[in-house]
């Protein structure tokens, strides 16, 4: 398997941000966990959410 089976759980996460007004946002899977990155990313240096 070529790409990364959190890929869709990216997607997923990435969409659910957007409708909730988060810009700039990217996600990233990092092993077990999701990196997600928005414009908050100041306050928050890195959000992770293990899945």
């Amino acid at each position: 398997m070529s790409e990364n089976p959190l890929k869709w759980t990216c997607d997923t996460v990435e969409n659910e941000l957007r409708s909730k007004g988060y810009n700039h946002l990217k996600t990233a899977a990092r092993g077990s966990h999701i990196v997600i990155y928005t414009e908050l990313t100041e306050q928050f240096p890195w959000v992770l959410a293990k899945w």
